[in-house]
């Protein structure tokens, strides 16, 4: 060890330890005894000053104490996938928090390479909720994990990677709670509801810290909806399905439609998740003391306050224990407050209707509206840390939030969008080539909504009626005259009707 150390080497990884228990010592474990003797090395050879860390196998109970370990070799397989949510969860109960997988399996998947881009995305997007992202496959030449080799999925598995980015403040500040408290960051869902029965049940989701809930897509899309069910108990509450930019009632179990480009993660109503911008490229040093604030929208008579708190320290050093920042975050309806802290704020607000305008500190800023959330948009000034920021947006009284209205909308134009590819494909491959580039009135009102939102958000009440008008017009059309276009297409458009209408 020690010449690779003074060559360099920051940790070990130490991956091939076949059994548990010493051969010659029945009483004394391989595996834990090289644990506690690299983790105590390595903290020695430091001098006390950086946090020692080890990425070994799983030593038995009391292994938690040296961080990092994996689930071994396991299959590329949807059936392996789906048993990581509950693996990941419930190794909470014996304090094992930071447990990792070898994302997109370890072995030759089950089909072919180009069949499984979409088996790739699924569980990387899961394993962005949790505590380990990290893939490792054999090397066997279809075990392919490298994002750019799935030409189909590349734009959707790099979004996976920038949102595990984005959300590093959130999951430190929850690593530090495990520090503080032993709840680990994946929690099966009866820590927080434990008089609920359903909690017990709901074996294939897990609260990814105090805010989030996360139930991951572990089957294929179905081919002719190209989504995929998945069944998610939402305890009681108000809760903001991110994916799909819908604001949802708990208290049930739901089955829930999923496109590959979606994952299914919900937010408490208001609460404020911290995030990173997409600047940053590297956690051990972001280069920027900047920060996102998504601020999840909730009903407009039921928004009672919210509090969270970020933690931040000097990354690897060892004085965590006493050397770190929390910074305290109020919301109250529209109004955030931000304990003192050095940085900028970016604040987003999905679902909220155009302010009459927005301030920080009290003076007035400018606001922008983004169209992929539907978002009102707050940024702030760079700030000192010498005092608490404020950021709120103003409404004249009695103005509406729109949060029902744009509920919804955001996962309803991800699937209008892929309609209206295939509506095209579809009419073109009846020989109709110019009719391709003529799509109906009335559906192209339906598509363009929220172009029509994101340009003109105080108009968004009158642009939805025009939509709904619109839908009522293009369904009797198309029913009746649509049956000539090819299935599954046609097939699929009923049935996206038949949701819209019910």
């Amino acid at each position: 060890m020690e010449p690779l150390e003074a060559l360099g080497a920051d940790f070990f990884w130490l991956d091939w330890q076949q059994w548990l228990m010493a051969k010659g010592k029945p009483t004394l474990s391989n595996t834990f005894w090289l644990n506690h003797l690299f983790a105590t090395h390595d903290a020695s050879r430091r001098s006390g000053s950086k946090r020692p860390i080890i990425y070994h196998r799983w030593g038995g109970l009391g292994s938690h104490r040296y961080q990092i370990g994996f689930s071994g070799d396991g299959e590329s397989s949807w059936r392996m996938l789906e048993a990581i949510p509950w693996f990941t969860a419930t190794a909470s109960n014996v304090g094992y928090g930071y447990w990792g997988h070898d994302l997109g399996g370890h072995n030759r998947p089950q089909f072919g390479r180009d069949e499984n881009g979409e088996l790739l995305t699924r569980w990387m997007q899961c394993g962005v909720f949790t505590p380990i992202f990290r893939t490792h496959p054999s090397k066997d030449s279809l075990a392919e994990r490298r994002p750019w080799k799935y030409a189909d999925h590349f734009f959707i598995l790099r979004e996976a990677y920038r949102l595990r980015y984005r959300l590093a403040p959130y999951i430190y500040t929850a690593a530090r709670q495990a520090y503080d408290t032993g709840v680990c960051l994946c929690r099966p869902m009866y820590y927080d509801w434990p008089e609920e029965d359903a909690a017990y049940r709901a074996i294939n989701q897990y609260m990814f810290g105090d805010d989030i809930l996360v139930a991951p897509v572990t089957k294929p899309v179905d081919p002719v909806s190209k989504e995929a069910e998945v069944e998610v108990w939402l305890p009681r509450g108000t809760w903001y399905d991110v994916s799909r930019g819908e604001l949802v009632e708990g208290g049930c179990k739901l089955k829930r439609g999923y496109t590959v480009e979606e994952t299914p993660w919900f937010v408490k109503a208001g609460a404020v998740i911290p995030m990173y911008p997409d600047s940053v490229k590297r956690l051990g040093n972001p280069g920027t003391d900047d920060l996102v604030l998504f601020c999840a929208p909730n009903r407009p008579t039921t928004q009672p306050p919210s509090h969270t708190t970020i933690y931040e320290d000097g990354g690897d050093n060892a004085d965590y224990a006493t050397n770190f920042r929390r910074t305290a975050i109020r919301r109250d309806g529209n109004r955030v407050t931000i304990a003192p802290r050095k940085g900028a704020y970016t604040l987003t607000f999905p679902l909220a209707a155009p302010p009459k305008s927005a301030a920080v500190n009290g003076k007035p800023c400018e606001w922008t509206y983004d169209a992929e959330d539907l978002a009102v948009v707050v940024k702030t000034p760079p700030q000192d840390g010498t005092h608490e920021t404020v950021v709120e947006l103003v409404y004249d009284r009695g103005g509406s939030p729109l949060a029902d209205e744009l509920s919804g909308q955001k996962g309803e134009h991800t699937r209008i969008a892929a309609l209206t590819e295939d509506y095209r494909l579809a009419i073109a491959g009846r020989g109709w080539p110019k009719a391709a580039a003529n799509l109906p009135t009335s559906w192209q009102i339906i598509w363009k909504t929220r172009d029509a939102i994101a340009a003109h958000p105080a108009d968004a009440k009158k642009l939805l009626a025009e939509r709904d008008a619109a839908l009522k017009a293009f369904a009797a059309s198309f029913r009746n005259g649509g049956k000539e276009l090819p299935d599954p297409f046609r097939t699929r458009m009923n049935a996206w009707l038949d949701a819209q209408t019910d």
